[in-house]
């Protein structure tokens, strides 16, 4: 007779999600906690200039939006700056409740420095999707994208995960898209796009605690040159964008 519990016999996952809700768990999202800080400080600094419920354009170029003319004129970090600015108080606040209920667990998966890759990685390629086909853009829902993705590529791997979150996962993006497909949303849903693609990439290959995604020397390099492509195609992406805006503005 087999003397051991059964709960000995489960995998890692089965065993992390078979816990008692009442254990103690002293992990703190702070990444997390450290962009929603970030996003707030923005809003409430642009907010008070230019409106908090339809925050004019004119405040938010000033505060560093992403702005197709300005960045073929070499203001690259309009790409960075735009992800943590917002067009109102409903478009910040959707976002910066899908970063807390998507990053959380993320950041406890991946850790602080592999989440904060993931996050910026994807807002980027997020960025660069918006220059060439939009132009101008505020908000982290690039990134918030990025980071469903992720949640895609561990779901395609660890089917425990998917079910404990899976549904927060697909009610967030089920709802940007309603929203981003609306007549007349002034939603940029190219960033969306991009971003969802660039999560999805970056979260296959950075490692986490997962076995599935154990750190391994293939695994830093693959993720090392996917990182280095998404931000070495900037001028591509500024000489697209040239070509692509610049004919509809003739």
């Amino acid at each position: 007779m087999n003397s051991q519990p059964p709960h000995q016999n489960y995998s890692q996952e089965e065993a992390y999600f078979s816990q008692p809700e009442t254990a103690p768990d002293r992990f703190r999202p702070y990444a997390v906690y450290a962009l929603i800080a970030c996003n707030a400080l923005m809003f409430l600094l642009s907010g008070s200039r230019g409106g908090w419920g339809d925050t004019d354009s004119e405040t938010l170029f000033r505060f560093g939006s992403l702005f197709a003319p300005a960045i073929w004129q070499g203001q690259w970090w309009r790409l960075a700056s735009a992800m943590f600015l917002h067009g109102g108080i409903l478009h910040f606040g959707l976002n910066m409740w899908a970063v807390h209920n998507l990053g959380g667990e993320l950041e406890r998966i991946y850790g602080a420095r592999n989440f904060l890759l993931l996050y910026f990685g994807a807002g980027w390629l997020g960025g660069l999707a918006s220059l060439i086909w939009s132009g101008n853009s505020v908000g982290a829902s690039g990134a918030v994208f990025g980071l469903a993705g992720a949640w895609l590529a561990i779901s395609l791997k660890n089917k425990a995960y998917f079910k404990a979150f899976g549904t927060q996962v697909l009610g967030v993006v089920l709802i940007n898209l309603v929203i981003g497909f609306q007549l007349g949303a002034n939603i940029d849903n190219y960033a969306h796009v991009g971003g969802l693609v660039g999560g999805f990439l970056l979260g296959n290959v950075l490692p986490n605690r997962l076995p599935e995604f154990r750190a391994s020397r293939q695994r830093w390099i693959a993720a090392g040159a996917l990182l280095f492509l998404i931000f070495a195609a900037t001028p591509l992406a500024v000489k697209i964008s040239q070509n692509v805006l610049g004919a509809q503005q003739e």
